[in-house]
């Protein structure tokens, strides 16, 4: 036998162990073969289901959107709404494990009753190369926008694989009413009250959460959507629709860049009415045929969508709060107010105009050539007259008008609730630029800019009593159930004049209508003041202007305050903004059935104004109120001081209407004592008398019968039968009380 060297003993031995290794790689293979042949025959088809269930509930969670709250004007008339609308979706998933009968089926059935295309609803089905589906998802939206009487037809049929999703869509009721200040929703970006609200608004989202068992059986977890908040509004639907119509006539008439008008009420602050010329479809926003300007509306259908879209941005502001303008003479009657409580001029100046003032060395002109003459201050105003308004803010000097310029609200914010507000800051003066020329020409409102709101707050103020009011939109907002979740209330930002100014220039601008620069807004049998005026835009001897008129209703008691603007309407035109007022007012007149002033005689005969007693010594406001014959009641058992009064002051009151006063002991003097009042309930005049004398009280009789009879058996007949204040409360030595007898 061949002896083997140890090289092939070597090979042998590694070809052993190979055969070993496939034998073993073998051995292993079959076993598992046949381990998952054992699996698969013995637990395939449930293996099978639940990697499909693990397939088909792959991310399904849905954000169902909650209804937003509804927009209301003060009448609780709607403005704005959300309304449940439906989705169809797509189960492609679900639809795709279906038999081709059956998915024939379900989209024959679809197509017919959505109008949708057989071919596009088979498209969502498609699969790649790797015979995956291209839309592997149990959520495709095929329809949107679908009513809730479709939807729940449509539900009845229950096809597999198909589904609605409740969603919301926001519908404005009247389209363009408001549209600057209503605002809408595109996208992410909001403007105007829906922007400024929206976290009241919006609600809180819910979820749908959908799995599947093995069966293919659907389970669903649904979490209910919470609605938002409504907003009550302060407009005035029917007046907005008198200030729209009127704002769009003369805007087109006018070819203005603008036009404007607000009605507030002066004493509050709510704005009852804001339009603004042109406005748009709330409802589609982006339609440049909704714009209400024709002219601009021809512009844009000429330019491309994105151009489009910068034009638009400029509608979509609110000219109102963010736009700018020179004031001219609406004001004079600011800086009237200012001298005035300055004691630098009072009622019964005069000032003499020759047609040109000399300041510094720049003669400026009275826009009325040969001048007005001697005059008072009603007639300054009334005139129009720039050479008296120079004289009188010389008088005032630029410390004091710089002070009170800002007093009365000029580049600052007035705090409406609107976004995007301008304060017009850098557009007035700072004190060391108020050089004489720079302070004459201010007096007239010239070279400075403000915005709309800024002039007509600012005007308020010097009507209702001296108080710079906070401009509001929003009165309440309210859950599903009305129920109040936050209340906005009028608020004074600051008392800038007192009342006695106020009364003044308030009645001395009704001869602005009477005789001066408005008389086109006299309405007969009706008071009305206010001031007009013409502001330059842009450069001296540009020959672009601003036309303005803001006027109140009525002079005695001014319920409604307006203003007026035509915004830069081409050279050639010169439009007045007063019959706008006028014709508003009118319709408000009868919209209000405000009587005039001859349906009123006989009642202003009979009434008074209540005078405005807080803080006054309650001694002293009961004897007025004594001699003015009329009725009270104290409230609070001690006092010296009135802290409160109902009615408030300046209110119209007829005989028999009851004043309550609020007693105040703040400014108690500890020396001072006071002494309670008796009881004389049904005891007789000299009784009564006797024993209001022994407690150091005096004492006022009314209703006496005989009054001039001092016959005691007379008199003791009379009975007290209501005392004023009544027992008890704690009051001064020498108090009036006033007895009634029968």
């Amino acid at each position: 036998m061949k002896k083997l060297d140890a090289s092939e003993k070597k090979r042998r031995r590694l070809n052993i162990k190979l055969y070993l290794l496939a034998v073993i790689f073998l051995f292993i293979i079959v076993a598992l073969t046949c381990r998952v042949a054992f699996i698969k025959i013995k637990h395939g088809a449930d293996y099978e289901k639940k990697a499909m269930v693990q397939r088909l509930n792959k991310g399904l969670d849905l954000i169902t959107s909650a209804n937003r709250g509804s927009i209301f004007d003060r009448n609780l008339k709607v403005i704005a709404a959300s309304n449940t609308v439906y989705n169809l979706i797509l189960d492609i998933r679900i639809l795709a494990d279906q038999e081709r009968k059956e998915l024939d089926k379900i989209f024959s059935e679809v197509s017919k009753f959505f109008g949708l295309d057989i071919k596009d609803l088979n498209n969502y089905l498609a699969r790649d190369k790797n015979n995956e589906l291209v839309n592997d998802t149990h959520y495709l939206v095929a329809k949107k926008d679908i009513s809730r009487k479709k939807m729940t037809e449509f539900d009845k049929k229950n096809l597999k694989g198909i589904y609605f999703e409740a969603t919301t869509k926001r519908f404005y009721a009247h389209n363009d009413l408001a549209s600057q200040v209503i605002g809408f929703i595109r996208g992410d970006e909001l403007c105007g009250l829906e922007k400024k609200y929206n976290n009241y608004l919006t609600g809180v989202s819910g979820r749908i959460i959908r799995k599947y068992d093995m069966q293919n059986n659907i389970f669903s977890r649904n979490i209910e959507p919470q609605d938002g908040y409504s907003l009550v509004t302060t407009l005035d639907i029917n007046i907005q629709k008198f200030a729209q119509e009127e704002v769009e006539k003369v805007g087109e008439e006018n070819e203005a860049k603008h036009a404007a008008i607000i009605v507030m009420n002066p004493k509050t602050g709510e704005i009852i009415a804001m339009a603004q010329y042109p406005d748009f479809d709330l409802n589609n926003p982006m339609d440049v045929n909704g714009i209400s300007s024709q002219k601009i509306k021809s512009e844009l259908l000429n330019l491309k969508s994105d151009e489009q879209l910068n034009n638009l941005y400029s509608i979509w502001n609110n000219f109102c709060i963010n736009g700018t303008f020179e004031s001219g003479s609406i004001f004079k009657p600011i800086v009237v107010s200012m001298a005035l409580e300055q004691n630098v001029i009072n009622k019964n100046s005069s000032f003499y105009c020759s047609g040109v003032t000399k300041v510094a060395d720049t003669k400026i002109r009275c826009w009325k050539r040969n001048g007005h003459g001697a005059q008072d201050i009603t007639h300054v105003l009334s005139n129009s007259c720039n050479s008296g308004m120079i004289q009188i803010i010389q008088r005032l000097g630029r410390e004091k008008f710089y002070k009170y310029q800002r007093d009365f609200g000029y580049g600052e914010k007035t705090g409406i609730d609107l976004p995007a507000e301008l304060s017009a800051k850098s557009l007035i003066y700072d004190l060391e630029k108020l050089n004489p020329v720079e302070l004459a020409t201010c007096s007239m409102g010239q070279g400075f800019n403000n915005t709309p709101i800024q002039a007509l707050n600012a005007f308020a103020a010097v009507i209702n009593g001296g108080n710079l009011m906070q401009p509001y939109l929003v009165s309440e907002i309210i859950d599903s159930d009305s129920n109040v979740i936050k209340k906005n209330e009028p608020k004074v930002i600051k008392k800038v004049i007192s009342q006695e100014t106020s009364d003044f220039v308030r009645t001395a601008l009704k001869n602005v209508l009477t005789e001066g620069t408005a008389k086109t807004g006299i309405i007969e049998g009706y008071n009305i003041g206010g001031k007009t005026g013409t502001g330059e835009q842009g450069k001296r001897g540009s020959g672009i202007h601003t036309y303005s008129f803001i006027g109140y209703l009525t002079v005695e008691e001014p319920r409604y305050i307006a203003m007026a603007l035509i915004d830069r309407p081409p050279k050639e035109k010169i439009p007045s903004a007063v019959p706008s007022i006028k014709n508003i007012f009118e319709k408000i007149i009868k919209y209000k059935q405000i009587q005039s002033e001859s349906e009123n005689k006989n009642l202003v005969e009979e009434s008074l104004l209540i005078d405005d007693f807080k803080g006054k010594n309650v001694k002293e406001v009961i004897k007025k109120l004594n001699e003015q014959n009329l009725d009270y009641e104290v409230v609070g058992s001690e006092g010296i001081y009135v802290a409160n009064q109902m009615p408030i002051a300046r209110t119209l009151i007829e005989n028999g209407v009851k004043v309550y006063l609020y007693l105040s002991d703040e400014k108690k003097d500890e020396k001072l004592k006071l002494i309670s009042v008796p009881n004389v309930l049904d005891l007789n005049i000299e009784q009564a008398m006797d024993l209001l004398k022994k407690n150091n009280f005096e004492y006022v009789i009314v209703n006496k019968k005989n009054e001039d009879d001092e016959d005691d058996e007379s008199n003791n007949k009379l009975k007290v039968v209501e005392q004023m204040p009544e027992a008890g409360v704690k009051l001064e030595s020498g108090t009036q009380i006033r007895l009634k007898v029968k």
